[in-house]
C-alpha cells in the first residue's frame, strides 16, 4: 500500500507560507512602530533646548488684541528676535502636527508636556488666527495645528492656563536676575 503525502506536504508547505506571512507582517508592523518613534524623538530634541523653552513661555505672555497689532509689537520689522520666536516655535508645532496628521507618528507619543504647550499656543494664537494666515498669504498655515489641537482637546490633560501663565511670569525675574 502506497501512501500519497502530496496532500500532507502540500498542507505543511502552505502552513510554513502563511507563518512566514504572519512573522514577516509583524517585523514589518514592528519596525514601523520604531520607525514612527525614531522620527519623533528625533523631532522632539528641540523641546528639550533650553532656549526653546524660553521662547515657548515668552509667547506665552506676549499681548495683542489683533493681527494688525500683533505685527506692530512683534512683527519682523519692529521686533526681528520676537517674530523669529514666533515663526520657530510656531514651525516646530506645526511639524509635530503634520507629522501626526499624516500618520508619520502616532499622537500616543505626545507627552503631556509637549501636549499642554501645544494646547496653550494654540489658545493663544486662535483668536486672530485667521486673520495671521491672511497676512501671510497662507490660509491653511493653521490646519495642522487646529487638528492636532482638536485631537489632543480628547484626552483629559490638567491644564489651566491662569496658573501657567502665572509661573512664566514669577520665573522671569529670576531667570534675569541669575543671568548677572
Amino acid at each position: 500500500m502506497q501512501i500519497d503525502l502530496t496532500p500532507v506536504t502540500t498542507i505543511v508547505g502552505l502552513g510554513s507560507v502563511i507563518i512566514g506571512i504572519i512573522a514577516t507582517l509583524h517585523s514589518i508592523r514592528r519596525f514601523t512602530r520604531a520607525r514612527k518613534l525614531g522620527i519623533f524623538l528625533e523631532f522632539q530634541k528641540l523641546l528639550y533646548d533650553k532656549e526653546f523653552i524660553k521662547e515657548v513661555n515668552e509667547i506665552q505672555t506676549w499681548e495683542w488684541d489683533d493681527a494688525e497689532s500683533f505685527f506692530v509689537k512683534y512683527g519682523p520689522e519692529p521686533n526681528p528676535e520676537g517674530f523669529a520666536k514666533y515663526i520657530r516655535v510656531g514651525s516646530y508645532f506645526d511639524g509635530l502636527a503634520t507629522l501626526v496628521q499624516r500618520k508619520f507618528i502616532d499622537d500616543d507619543f505626545i507627552p503631556e508636556t509637549t501636549a499642554i504647550a501645544l494646547i496653550s499656543f494654540w489658545e493663544k494664537f486662535e483668536p486672530t488666527s485667521e486673520d495671521l494666515a491672511l497676512v501671510f498669504r497662507r490660509p491653511q498655515c493653521w490646519d495642522s495645528i487646529k487638528f492636532l489641537y482638536n485631537k489632543l482637546q480628547k484626552i483629559d490633560y490638567q491644564y489651566d492656563r491662569e496658573l501657567y501663565l502665572r509661573r512664566i511670569k514669577e520665573e522671569e525675574p529670576a531667570s534675569e536676575g541669575s543671568k548677572s
